[in-house]
C-alpha cells in the first residue's frame, strides 16, 4: 500500500499545479507516535459552526475540457444505498477500523497526518496541515472485487471540530504513478461544494470535471455524513468512457461521463481506491470504509 501526497497551489487561483513525491510503504498499521494539531476527538455537537468561505475552494476557474454532469445518474451508475453505518451487504472488501494492524499507512508529517483512532470504536483519521491534498490507498486491489475496475466506494466522514467549511474530505480512485506522477479521479466534498476532477495521466496536473454546491445536502453539525462514490470504466459509441457520480447522504449529488479521447486529458483505471484530505485544517475520521463490484457481464 502506498502513500502519495500531492500538493495544491492556493485553491482560489486559476489553475492548480501538482508537485510529485516519494511513497511510502507499510504493511503493519504501526508507525511513529502522531501529534496532531488538534485534540483527538471531533465533537458530536458544537456550539457554533465556522463561516462558509466566500468562494469556491475545489473549483478553478479554467480547465480546457470539462464535461458537465448530466441531471440524472444513469441507472446503474449509483443503485439505492442505505445511509445506514456498517459494511453494504454486497461489499466485498469493508474495514471498519477496530484493527489498528489491518493496513492502512500511519505516518507523521510537518504537513500531514495518517493514524489508526480510538474514536466511534475505531476510525482511521487523515488531516492535511497545509494547503495541499493528501491521499491514502485503502490496503487492497480493486481487482480482487471487480474485475474491470468498476466499483462502488462507501466510507462515513466525521470533520473534527476546527474543520474549516473551505476544506474537503473525499474519495479517489484509480490512483496509480505514471510517468513520475499521480493520476486519480478525485471527489471532493465540503459544506459548500461537491466536486469531481482528474489528476491527468500526462502530468498530474488538476483538472475540474464537474462541480455544484453542496448546500443542504453535506451536514453541518460535526457528524458523519455518508459518501458513495461510483467510479465505472464502460464502452460507449466504440470507445472508452469513465461514468462517475457521488451521493451525499444516500442523495445523488454529482455525476459525469469522461471519455478517453484525443479531446480529454489523459487517465487510466488502476487498482488503487482511497480517501482524501484536502485544504489547510482539513482533518477527518473515517469509518465504514467499503468497496462493492459495480462490473456488469460475463467478464466479471
Amino acid at each position: 500500500m502506498h502513500r502519495h501526497l500531492v500538493l495544491l497551489g492556493a485553491l482560489a487561483t486559476a489553475a492548480l499545479t501538482v508537485a510529485a513525491c516519494a511513497s511510502t510503504t507499510s504493511g503493519t498499521g504501526t508507525g511513529p507516535t502522531l501529534a496532531p494539531t488538534t485534540a483527538s476527538l471531533p465533537a458530536s455537537t458544537p456550539a457554533t459552526s465556522p463561516l462558509a468561505p466566500s468562494t469556491s475552494p475545489l473549483a478553478p476557474s479554467t480547465s480546457p475540457v470539462a464535461t458537465l454532469a448530466p441531471t440524472s445518474a444513469p441507472p446503474t451508475l449509483m443503485p439505492t444505498r442505505s445511509t445506514q453505518s456498517g459494511c453494504p451487504t454486497k461489499a466485498k472488501y469493508c474495514d471498519q477500523f477496530a484493527d489498528a494492524n489491518s493496513g492502512w499507512q500511519v505516518t507523521n508529517e510537518s504537513h500531514f497526518f495518517a493514524q489508526y483512532d480510538t474514536y466511534g470504536g475505531g476510525t482511521y483519521r487523515l488531516g492535511e496541515r497545509r494547503q495541499a491534498t493528501v491521499t491514502e490507498d485503502a490496503p487492497t486491489n480493486i481487482t480482487r472485487v471487480s474485475r474491470d475496475y468498476s466499483v462502488l466506494i462507501d466510507v462515513d466522514a466525521t470533520p473534527y471540530r476546527t474543520m474549516p467549511f473551505s476544506a474537503s474530505a473525499g474519495i479517489d480512485c484509480w490512483e496509480h504513478q505514471t510517468g513520475g506522477h499521480t493520476s486519480a479521479f478525485l471527489f471532493f466534498v465540503n459544506p459548500t461544494t461537491v466536486e469531481i476532477g482528474l489528476w491527468d495521466e500526462t502530468t498530474g496536473a488538476y483538472h475540474k470535471i464537474a462541480s455544484k454546491s453542496a448546500a443542504g445536502l453535506v451536514k453541518t453539525d460535526f457528524t458523519a455524513n455518508h459518501l458513495t462514490v461510483a467510479c465505472v470504466q464502460a464502452s460507449r459509441g466504440g470507445g472508452v468512457i469513465a461514468e462517475l457520480g457521488i451521493e451525499i447522504n444516500g442523495k445523488v449529488a454529482l455525476v459525469a461521463q469522461y471519455a478517453k479521447s484525443t479531446k480529454n486529458y489523459a487517465w487510466d483505471v488502476a487498482p488503487n481506491v482511497g480517501l482524501i484530505a484536502s485544504g489547510k485544517g482539513a482533518d477527518v475520521f473515517y469509518d465504514n470504509f467499503a468497496i462493492t463490484s459495480l462490473c456488469k457481464g460475463d467478464y466479471c
